[in-house]
């Protein structure tokens, strides 16, 4: 029974979900209230067209954040009268969901789960994927000024978007939105009460997306030791259609390929830097650290465009 329905369909999602699992013993009925008229008239509409009460909608987290942002904004500005873009949400999402479709991943299970499969399955499962996923989701939490803070069990950990965040909205994570969970698959599985904490989930989705989205995933200062070189530059990443293409450029303009090379091969050992210390690298230049926006336009000329740009760092080699 769903007392209410929020603005926000991955949480009425992930409501049933809970309810909606592999080992039920007995069907799941969900029963919702329809308002009669008003937003929550035409939230009830928007749901059932986008059929959130008949099937999983679970891998379209990034389009149910979109609408969740559409939602908010309604929501607050319901008494201007103004009716839901109910056709061009549904279409969002069914788009989604047909791109899910042919995905690899539901060609992986078209015969449903039996136990031979599982070693095929679990091969295809990168290696290091879930500590990649850990390292990436706690960095950003901590970029972000959310709370963390280990709790007993295998990579377990409880994250709080708070009062102590430096922003305001993250998609899909309303704020004071509190997760306890894992990033190790083997725990979220013998701990169902637990979130997992990997690719599809609101957490690891929402700041993958604000950092695709928001400057602070688009630059960044950077190093790189025992390189067996030294210099410094600027590292341009691009993606074109599902391929990722990177080129380096040094501070006085002299393309190095070999240089995108080092850094994407050994990315795993970048470590940041703080504005301070890589001025500090700069003193000894004076003509490349007196305009640095000016320098970083300039050198971002000379680079040819292999894609859309997604992000460009400033790195030292030592």
């Amino acid at each position: 029974m769903l007392f209410d329905l929020p603005s926000d369909p991955a949480a009425v999602e992930q409501r049933i979900g809970r309810l909606d699992r592999i080992s039920r013993k007995m069907p799941v009925e969900i029963v919702y209230f329809r308002p009669p008229s008003g937003f929550g008239a035409q939230l009830v509409a928007l749901y059932e067209r986008m059929g959130l009460f008949r099937e999983p909608l679970g891998g379209l987290e990034r389009s149910l954040a979109e609408v969740a942002q559409v939602l908010d904004k309604a929501r607050r500005f319901a008494d201007l009268g103004k009716d839901l873009p109910v056709d061009e949400l549904v279409d969002k999402v069914r788009e989604a969901a047909k791109l899910r479709q042919s995905a690899a991943y539901h060609h992986l299970h078209a015969q449903g789960y039996r136990k031979e499969h599982e070693a095929g399955i679990l091969e295809r499962i990168p290696q290091g994927l879930d500590a990649a996923i850990e390292k990436f989701t706690l960095a950003a939490a901590d970029l972000f000024g959310f709370e963390t803070a280990r709790r007993t069990g295998r990579s377990t950990w409880y994250v709080e978007f708070g009062s102590d965040a430096i922003v305001e909205h993250v998609p899909g994570i309303p704020f004071g939105t509190r997760f306890l969970g894992t990033f190790a698959r083997e725990e979220a599985v013998f701990k169902e009460d637990i979130d997992f904490f990997a690719s599809g989930h609101a957490l690891v989705e929402g700041l993958f997306q604000e950092l695709e989205d928001g400057p602070r995933g688009r630059t960044a200062l950077v190093k790189l030791e025992k390189s067996g070189t030294a210099g410094e530059g600027l590292l341009f990443v691009f993606r074109h259609e599902e391929a990722f293409t990177a080129e380096a450029i040094s501070l006085r303009g002299v393309a190095k390929p070999e240089w995108a090379e080092l850094l994407l091969s050994r990315r795993d050992e970048l470590r940041g830097l703080q504005k301070a210390e890589f001025r500090e690298g700069l003193r000894g230049k004076p003509a490349l650290a007196r305009d640095w926006p000016s320098l970083c336009r300039a050198l971002a000329a000379r680079v040819p465009s292999k894609g859309r740009l997604l992000a460009v760092a400033a790195f030292r080699l030592s």
